[in-house]
Parts: C-alpha cells; structure tokens; sequence
C-alpha cells in the first residue's frame, strides 16, 4: 500500500498540465465573513490584506469578503478593523479553481489614548474562555505527525491531555477518566466522537468518527469552561463544521491505511445555502485473511450538513453525523494470537439536528438546536477453555443496549454595552436506554467468586438545565465571567448548583494573568444505574477547579503560558466499606465491572502544572512544545490515599515542521509520558483460580514503563489548473520502540502476558481534490 501510494504520487506529479481539464483563469478565491466574537453582529468595513502583498478587500455591510483571481497556494490574511485587535490567520489552502471558506471572528478591544497598543497576533485573546482553552484549524489537524488526521489525536500535543496510546482514541485529562468530557458540533451535543464505544466509557481503535476534512475550527477546553458546556467534569470539545462551497461542485476522493472516502460539496438554491457530504469506510476487514490479521476492526461514517440563509440575518443548519464499526475474530483467531478470547461486536452511532442562528439586532443573537441520537452496542465475548483433548468455548458477555437521546438547546448573548455583556440558555434532554445483558459467573479482582449478573429493563430520565453568564470590563485590562448553571436530574430527582468564575487581566498588551473556579457536575454511567435501584439513587458527581495561571504573547506567532490547577472530586460512586472486600480501586477507573452496590461516598484529587508554548506557521516554521507534571489520587474506604489509574505523573512533547514552499512540508513529534500505576497480579491466586486476582496488598505499587515514540511526516501538494493532489507519509514509533500498552491474565495458558501498543508502522495517504 505505501509503496503503490508512493508510486502514485510521483507518477501523477510528473504528468503535465495538459493531462488535466484547462481552465482559462485559475478561479481561485478566499471567501468568508468577519463577525464580533461577542455579538455576533456582522462587521462592515474591515481590511484584509494577503501579508506580503498589496492584494486585498473590505468587508460588506453583511460582513462577507472576496478574494478573487488567486493562484494556488497557502495564504496568511490580516484581518484589522479600528476598535478591535488585529489578527492573523495563516494556513487558508487556496486550491485550484475553488472557493477557500474563512470565517473569522474578532475581539473588540478598549483604547484609552495611547495606554494600550493593539498588538497583531495568530491567537484569539477570548474573554469568555481565558484559561485552558486551546483552538487548531484545519491544516494543524491535517498535517500533525501521530495524528492520523484524527481530531482527538491532535489534543494529545497539549500538556493537560493524556493519551492511552495509538491503539485507542481515548483521551484523559488533568487525572481524569474518559467518562468525564464532552463534546459538541456546531451547538448540538454528541454522545461521543469515536468508534467502539464500551460501557465503560472506554473505546476501542485508533480512528474516530469525525472526518477532519469538514472541520473549521476545533476549540478544547481542559477546565474552568463556562456555564453553557455541562454533562462534564473534566474537558468540553467544541467542534465547528464549515460551510459547503457555494460555487459550482466540488470534492475529493482520498485514501490511505485507516481507508478510502470522498466528499462532495455544492451550492443551492441560487447560492442562499450549500451542501457537504462526505463518506468512508475502511477495508482491513476485507483483506483481513489475506493479510493474517487474526479478524480486523471495520469502520465507517457519512456526515451531511445543509445551510440555507433564511434572511441575511437567519441561517437555518442541518447536521446529519453517522459511525458504524464492527469487529469479529473467532475461536481460531483467539489461539493463534495467544489470546483466551475472542468477540463479536457492533456499534452503530447517529445524531441528527437543525441548528437556527437568528442576529436579532445589534449586539442580540441566538443559536437553537434540536437533536436526535441514538447510539447502539450489540457485543458478546467468548471464553476459551482448555479441556483435554478438546478446546471448548463458552460465552463470556453478552451486551444489547440501545440509547436514544432528545436535545433542545438554545443559547442567548446580549451585549448591553461596550463592557456588560449576558448570555443565557437552556439545555434539556429527554434520555431512553435500553440494557439487555448478561455476565458470566466469574471471579472479582480480590478473588471473590460473582454469580452470573444479567438485567433487562429501560432506563429513562429527564435532564435540564438552566444557564447564565455575566461578562463585565471593569477597566480597559481586566474581563470577568461570572456564571450560573443549575442542572435537574430526573433519575434522581437531584438538583446541582454550579456557579463559576474566570477572569482575565491584562498587565500589557503581550502580558496576562488568568484564573477560574466553579463547580461541575455529571450524572453517573448509565451501565452503573443499570445494575441496581441503589445505584440509580446516586448522587451526581461533582468536581471543583481552581485555576491560575500566564500568558506571554512572545512574537505574533508565538504564545507561551502556564498553568496550575487542582480539581476535587466528592460524591463519587463508591463500594460501601461493608462490601469493599479488599477491592481499592476508583470506581470511575473501573465503570464497567459488576458493582450492582455503590455508595456516593468517593473523595478524590488532581492538581498539576502545565507548561505550553505555541508558535503558528510564519516564516515556514510551526512549532508546540508541552510539558507537566501532575499527581492524580483518591481517598480508599479506609481513608488512605490511594493512586487512580491516570496518575501519569508526568508529559513531555515537542511537535514540528517546515514547509519551505507551498509544495513541500515536513514535520516531526517525539512523545514522552510516564507510565500509570498497576496492580501485580496475585500469580499463585490467578492459577487457582484460572482468572486474573490483582494482589490488592501491592496495591497500583507498580508502574507501566514509561511510553515515548517518534513520529514523522511528509507531506507533498501538487497544484493543477483544476485539481489538487496530497499525498503524505508518515512512520509511526520511528524508533520502534516496546511500550506496554497493559498486563493481562491469559485464561487459557494461566499466566501473564504483556500486551503491547503498536511497534513501528508506515501509514500514507493520498487525496485528489477536484
């Protein structure tokens, strides 16, 4: 596959320009619009300027723009206005005879006389977002080494995120679980973004659902986030879909090793609106006896969303985001792998939704949405037993839930003035999950023997809430958000308060100091309630963030900051003391074991410090270097201090490239993470009982070894007069280095056994844009 995707390139980049339809002009523009991040209101009048140019326009009175009679290439634009900060936005890929879609928003700032300069810069200074929020566009998506154009692959580079590896796209942030973030696209909720979802919150595969090919704008929040995001304790992941062309059709048809896919795009009804559709599906499963693969995972999504400009001051959004993925291997595929299981799983996963953005008047605007998920999980494990002369299989697991999920959301902001701003929303969820399932008698993690468990009931409940967020400018330096979020469970008829706080004050125009506090809260793991009427009267966990930190704007293109923090966990699910059995373990590390018995009892705590230094592409060269060292933990039933699985302690990375020109780009990234504790397995236990029982006296007293890799990437654009080709090539663990992924128990050989991330691995890729 590389060596044909190889072959390909070269072969196609030595063809002339005649080999591909002519054009008599390139037809190449920069398109957009230039809003008030605060208000939404369009900005009428504001210069832009390609750097290094004379070519330029204004904004209209709807806020648009137009570059037209461009050639291909990669553009930096300068977006300036007076009263507002000037800003620069590079990366805009200008492809042959296409529109390239740039919306840009910028912050209004407060000049008294000469106090203040208005410094140009690549980084939106937020007022409503001034700590721990980070944003990529799409090329820094697309070309980041290690990331397989993969949009939570790409948050690993920052220092609040840990990675489980590139098996799986988990993610877990400042010490906290993957059950504890959220996620949204274009203001309606998603109940995930990647493929293989597990009970547990746990994923399995290196490739999620969102196609990065469709996103503008990718904002990650690591804490202190406003009122608005809720359901979360630990991070919010703001999504932001382009627009389709609105000039004639357009698409690209790609492929590489995760698979092969296209998008189409065009505009309707005379330019008022557009469409952008893209499908993929990966074919490892098609070539997996070929290959040898033991069985092979199979993916696919297929994302639709339609625009249409009600009025200038109305725009009426469909989004349609579907994932499939399924995985067989069987009796077979177990013992040649030296496995003691094999399984069968489907996932299937759809949210559906209509998004109004209505601009009401100066400084009032309103985004509303309503949404449709469902999300499905149909699995069964299997058991490998040896008994003489024969080997027998039994089933392990058995999982059918179905959840569907009913959204209305609807946020407001109202600017009164030049420094009083008021948003305020609602958010309410109509949920319905059906459990069908069935455990097998086994043994707990202490060694305790547990009857086989099964239930098949429909949970249902009803979550609202109610927000609102104060935005004040005291003085020309300084921005303070208060907020309100009062959110009602109706599993258990719960009501939680959240008042958060974060603040912003500006020592010099390249200087800031940053805080936040508040309180957030999230209802427990459906699976949890589902196993008992106690669990199902559980408290709403609750997590408390306290945040400080700088921010130095060392050149336009470069921002370095640091942070601390700490978050508490309390009213965490928790085995009663009575029951504990020796088990320690966090139950938020372990959500999809059989704990039909959990008291709200769990206290626990993460607090770090965190080190990032961004420089966007100028002059050819990009860069991040990010570093931490943080401590997760929690109080054990007997009131000792314990390690949760995700006290990584410590992460290193330094990611970046060099495009000399706009055909050529090279990138690299090295990773250093330290390894999370474990628990030794208890082995003469484990044999008698011919399950894996962890030594709880030994308790997370071990350590994975720490995990580093390299990855590098080259990237190559061929330009023609109507067409546009990339290829790129990337080598994964470049080193190959062994890092441990986990230690298991092997049932049917009886001992331990290492199972590892991936060794070296060559991934390309080619796309033929058109």
């Amino acid at each position: 596959m590389i060596l044909f995707i190889t072959f390909l390139s070269l072969l196609v980049g030595s063809l002339p320009l005649s080999a591909f339809p002519n054009d008599t002009s390139s037809g190449s523009r920069i398109i957009g619009t230039v809003t008030d991040r605060s208000t939404g209101e369009a900005l009428i009048g504001v210069n832009i300027l390609i750097e290094g140019t004379q070519i330029g326009t204004t904004t209209g009175v709807d806020g648009r723009f137009s570059i037209s009679g461009l050639e291909p290439g990669i553009y930096l634009l300068r977006f300036s206005y007076l009263g507002y900060e000037t800003f620069l936005r590079g990366d805009i890929v200008v492809r042959p005879a296409r529109s390239s879609q740039v919306d840009i928003q910028l912050s209004e700032v407060f000049i008294l006389g000469a106090e203040v300069t208005v410094f140009a810069g690549y980084f939106e200074r937020r007022s409503d977002a001034p700590v721990s929020t980070v944003s990529f566009n799409p090329e820094e998506i697309r070309r980041s080494p290690g990331s397989g154009q993969e949009a939570l692959r790409i948050v690993t580079l920052l220092p609040s995120v840990v990675s489980v590896g590139d098996t799986r796209q988990d993610i877990l942030v400042r010490g906290g679980s993957n059950l504890e973030n959220g996620f949204m696209v274009d203001n309606i909720p998603m109940p995930g973004i990647q493929h293989f979802y597990q009970q547990n919150g746990r994923t399995s595969g290196p490739i999620g659902i969102i196609n990065t090919d469709l996103i503008s704008d990718l904002e990650f929040r690591s804490g202190g986030f406003g009122s608005s995001m809720g359901h979360a304790m630990s991070s919010f992941t703001n999504i932001t879909y382009r627009e389709g062309n609105r000039n004639g059709l357009h698409g690209n048809v790609s492929m590489s090793m995760a698979g092969f896919g296209g998008t189409l795009e065009q505009g309707i009804a005379g330019g008022k609106g557009s469409y952008l559709f893209s499908a993929r599906r990966s074919y490892l499963d098609l070539i997996a006896d070929a290959i040898n693969a033991g069985g092979a995972p199979r993916y696919s999504d297929a994302q639709l969303k339609v625009v249409y400009d009600l009025t200038p001051t109305q725009k009426l959004t469909f989004l349609n985001i579907y994932g499939s993925s399924q995985f067989q291997s069987d009796e077979k595929d177990a013992i040649d792998g030296d496995f003691d299981m094999f399984f069968d799983t489907k996932n299937q996963q759809n949210t559906a939704g209509i998004n109004l953005r209505s601009v009401w008047n100066a400084g009032l605007f309103t985004n509303t949405s309503v949404s449709w998920s469902i999300r499905t999980d149909d699995t069964f494990t299997y058991r490998i037993k040896e008994t003489e002369p024969i080997v027998i299989s039994e089933r392990d697991y058995r999982m059918n839930s179905t959840a569907h999920q009913l959204a209305l959301r609807s946020v407001t902001y109202k600017q009164f003035s030049r420094s009083i701003g008021l948003e305020f929303g609602t958010d309410v969820r109509y949920e319905s999950t059906s459990f069908d399932y069935l455990v097998a008698p086994s043994f707990d993690a202490s060694g305790n023997p547990t009857p086989a468990f099964g239930q098949k009931l429909e949970l249902s409940g009803i979550l609202a809430a109610g927000f609102t967020s104060l935005s004040l400018r005291p003085t020309n330096r300084s921005v303070i958000n208060s907020g309100l979020r009062v959110d009602y469970s109706d599993y258990n008829n719960q009501l939680d308060v959240s008042p958060r706080v974060s603040a912003r004050y500006e020592l010099t125009s390249r200087l800031s100091l940053n805080g936040a506090w508040g309180l957030f809260h999230q209802v427990n793991p459906r699976y949890l309630m589902s196993q008992s009427t106690q669990n199902r009267k559980l408290s709403n966990p609750r997590a408390e963030h306290y945040i400080a930190g700088v921010e130095y704007l060392l050149t336009p293109e470069t921002l370095i900051s640091v942070e601390v923090y700490q978050k508490n966990y309390s009213r965490m699910p928790a085995l009663s003391p009575d029951i504990q059995q020796g088990d320690l373990r966090w139950i938020f590390d372990v959500a999809g074991g059989y704990l039909p018995e959990l008291e709200s009892t769990g206290f626990g705590r993460s607090r770090g410090i965190e080190f990032l230094m961004q420089r966007k592409m100028a002059s050819g060269f990009y860069g991040t270097i990010s570093a931490a060292f943080f401590r997760s933990r929690y109080k054990d039933f007997q009131g000792n201090w314990q390690n949760r699985n995700y006290d990584i302690r410590y992460l290193f990375s330094v990611n970046g490239g060099y495009r000399p020109n706009d055909k050529w780009e090279v990138s690299a990234r090295w990773s250093w993470q330290g390894g999370s504790p474990r628990t030794p397995f208890d082995e003469n236990a484990s044999i008698a009982a011919g399950s894996g029982i962890l030594d709880f006296g030994r308790f997370n007293e071990l350590r994975i070894d720490d995990f580093h890799a390299l990855y590098v990437r080259f990237d190559r654009r061929f330009f023609y007069r109507k067409t546009n080709l990339v290829v790129f090539m990337e080598l994964w663990n470049a080193y190959n280095r062994t890092n441990v992924d986990s230690y298991e128990w092997n049932r049917l050989t009886n001992r331990e056994v290492v199972a590892n991330q991936f060794s070296i691995l060559p991934v390309g890729g080619i796309s033929f844009e058109f």
